[in-house]
């Protein structure tokens, strides 16, 4: 760590940079003088101690000595580097301050803990140490060693016991060796519960072969070897114990002289009682001693065990703060050699010359970021440009579509959320009389004419309905005579950016379409009452003729003639019949109703009077309820039966299918016939007035559909059966649910 030149002018001179170090050959001395020192004392005191307790003493000690001079050097190294580091703190060159205080950084971050886990754990591990050899636990231990002893001791006083005081009763045994003295042993073996009874006759007073008399044993004995002839030499009067060990568990033995009584005449024998502890028994017995003799030989290291432990943990904490100051010191010069270049670089920028770059480094890091800078102020560049670019854009456009609107000659404005006028256009201003200056920035119902309130009340309809576009025509009363605007209504799918209203006045277009219209019924109705008019003039001529000739079939011709023009005018009153009631069919006053019993109503009324036709009626459950006039739309289910019946002559079969298309909010009803068909070059005008496909159809019954669907805001196609006939489809819109209150709700209606 050189530090940088030193500063400039009247500052002192910079500390040295160095600092003595000792050479490696004087610390490693050192240390080795200090190992033996310390390992020489310590065996001085451990000499007093003899066989594996000195071997166990001398390992401890020379591994605690070790682990002692690892510190200490350690020790040294952590205290050097600081020192280095305060010396250096002072340079003057770039980073040197920056290189200290990351170092202070991290050996203040991590020391504090470090030495507060030291502390904890030495508290927790004297505390440790202290629990385990306290007296409570060297006391239990004593006394389990003191509990397996008295056990075993016990055992064989009373297994003892018990074969002195069999061997008393001896003389009123069985006698002989048959099968009585063997059962009088298994009943005695079982009422005692003991592990075996065995009774022997020794040949000879010393040295004799002991030949078995009866015997009754435990299942696990009979596995066990029989006492052997030393057992049974030299066996003192009040008898003795023996212990076997073997892989079922510990079999003790008391073995007892006895008397038995023999042909009168009284004989020796030996009376051998067998108790069998169990192997898992045994075995937590001895590991109860063991564990005493380990706890007591483990007790006298106590104190270096501790010591030790609190060596290592020391250790430990000074290697984390080493590694903290070695970090430290990496990172330090691998940070401060880019950084100056990189504020340099970022002064350029700030002076506003994006055009400068980093020289890359050979770190990788810090390449990575020089290349990040550098990458930045190249997108920065094109960033500017673009932007000024986009901006120049953006102004051109904005002044073109301001253009586009002050030019149109339809009104447009918008709407932010609560219903506040933010744009208007001249188209606008010119139509409405109002004045832009005085609309902008207030609420539209504030600023229209009173007779204008109409498009208010209309945005105020449509709002709730929740649909993103509507449009519809809207009457004014303006100053006697009725315009006719045409209002679009154009959510925006933000909810919070309001709408915009497009409006026209049509008026001019709609009257110019009612004359046409009127121009084409005109010449409809012309065509229709020509018809009957030529055979009325034909009948006519005829009878003059006739009447002139005094023909003598004047009579019949009388009467046919009269038949044909009384027919025909019937006809001509029913056509103007029917032009009555298309002109005069009322408008639609729509509810919220369900569309299912509208529908089956009919389907029962033409059910009942058309037997011969079959109605096959599949409604979807669950259907929502719609915004519907109930006798507009059962006279559209009406027409609709009435030409799928004269279609088919009477007979046939009428399919109805009724279901929920909820992607597109609308519910659809499906009517199929069996009938003929419509001709495809027919098929886009059967829904004009007094067009039919039909000889003496009047061609009203689905212009009537058509306008009752069409002033629901819905619509109804005609497509061809998959196997002939005729579908009608009707289109009509689900509502919005019903809110709690009327009108849009508050600071939200757009």
């Amino acid at each position: 760590m050189d530090p940088s030149p030193s500063g400039q002018g009247g500052s002192p001179p910079p500390r040295p940079s160095r600092i003595p170090s000792l050479s490696p050959a004087l610390l490693t001395g050192a240390g080795l003088l200090f190992f033996l020192l310390v390992t020489g004392i310590e065996f001085q005191h451990a000499s007093d101690r003899s066989g594996s307790d000195l071997v166990a003493r001398v390992i401890v000690v020379l591994l605690f000595n070790i682990d002692v001079v690892l510190a200490v050097l350690l020790l040294y190294v952590l205290l050097r580097s600081v020192v280095k580091i305060y010396w250096n703190r002072t340079g003057s060159g770039f980073g040197s301050g920056f290189q200290a205080r990351l170092i202070g950084s991290f050996l203040l971050m991590v020391m504090i803990p470090s030495f507060l886990l030291f502390v904890v754990a030495s508290g927790f591990l004297n505390t440790s140490v202290q629990r385990w050899f306290t007296f409570p636990v060297s006391a239990s231990l004593r006394a389990s060693s003191s509990v397996s002893r008295a056990y075993d001791r016990e055992v064989r006083l009373d297994v003892l016991r018990t074969a002195r005081s069999l061997a008393m009763g001896a003389g009123g045994w069985p006698a002989g060796r048959g099968g009585s003295l063997a059962a009088f042993l298994s009943d005695t073996r079982r009422r005692l519960a003991l592990s075996g009874l065995e009774l022997y006759r020794v040949r000879g007073e010393k040295g004799g072969i002991p030949v078995r008399l009866a015997r009754s044993l435990d299942i696990n004995v009979r596995l066990l070897d029989p006492p052997g002839p030393a057992l049974f030499s030299g066996l003192p009067p009040g008898g003795t114990v023996a212990v076997q060990k073997s892989g079922v568990g510990t079999l003790v033995r008391a073995l007892v002289p006895v008397t038995l009584a023999r042909r009168g005449s009284p004989e020796p024998a030996v009376l051998v009682v067998d108790h069998l502890v169990p192997e898992r028994f045994s075995r937590t017995l001895a590991g109860l001693s063991r564990a005493y003799t380990d706890y007591r030989e483990l007790r006298q290291f106590r104190n270096p065990i501790r010591q030790s432990y609190l060596l290592v943990f020391f250790m430990i904490t000074i290697m984390i703060i080493f590694g903290a100051v070695w970090f430290g010191l990496y990172l330090a010069r691998r940070i401060t050699r880019p950084l100056l270049a990189l504020e340099k670089a970022t002064e350029e920028v700030a002076r506003g010359n994006l055009s400068v770059r980093v020289p890359l480094t050979g770190e990788e890091e810090f390449g990575v970021l020089v290349e990040s800078f550098n990458q930045m102020t190249s997108d920065l560049a094109l960033s500017t440009e673009t932007l000024q670019q986009t901006n120049l854009e953006l102004s051109h456009r904005r002044e073109y579509m301001e253009k586009v609107l002050e030019h149109i000659g339809t009104g447009v404005f918008s709407l932010n959320r609560e219903k506040i006028v933010t744009t208007f256009n001249r188209s606008a201003e010119e139509i409405l009389a109002i004045p832009r200056s005085f609309v902008l920035g207030r609420p539209l119902g504030e600023v229209l004419h009173p007779a204008f309130h109409a498009f208010d009340h209309w945005i105020d309809r449509v709002v709730p309905s929740g649909e993103l576009h509507v449009e519809e025509e809207v009457t004014v009363d303006a100053g006697g005579s009725l315009q006719t605007y045409r209002m679009r209504y154009n959510r925006f799918e933000d909810p919070g950016a309001g709408a915009v209203v497009v409006f026209d006045d049509v008026t001019t277009l709609q009257n110019a379409q009612k004359a046409l219209a009127w121009r084409e019924v005109a010449q409809r109705i012309a065509h229709e009452i020509k018809n009957p008019l030529t055979p009325i003039q034909l009948a006519a001529e005829r009878l003059r003729r006739k009447f002139s000739d005094r023909a003598p079939d004047l009579p019949q011709v009388f009467e046919e003639s009269i038949r044909t023009i009384v027919s025909e005018v019937a006809g001509i009153k029913h056509l103007v019949d029917e032009f009555s009631t298309y002109a005069r069919l009322p408008e639609s006053r729509p509810v919220r109703a369900s569309l299912e019993p509208v529908l089956l109503e009919s389907v029962v009324l033409y059910r009942s009077a058309h037997r011969e036709v079959v109605f096959e009626v599949e409604i979807e459950p669950g259907l929502p309820d719609l915004l519907i006039d109930p006798k507009a739309i059962r006279r559209v289910f009406s027409n609709l039966f009435e030409n799928a019946i004269e279609a088919m002559g009477g007979r046939g079969r009428i399919g109805i299918r009724v279901f929920a298309d909820r992607a597109r909010s609308h519910l659809r009803v499906e009517v199929a016939d069996d009938g003929p068909g419509v001709p495809p070059e027919m098929a886009d005008r059967i829904f004009l007035p007094y067009f039919s496909t039909r000889e003496k159809g009047s061609g009203l019954g689905l212009a009537i559909v058509s306008r009752i669907v069409s002033e629901h805001r819905g619509g109804v196609f005609y497509s061809p059966g998959e196997h002939g006939g005729s579908v009608f489809t009707l289109d009509l819109p689900i509502p919005p649910p019903e809110r709690g209150a009327p009108g849009p709700p508050e600071g939200g209606s757009l």
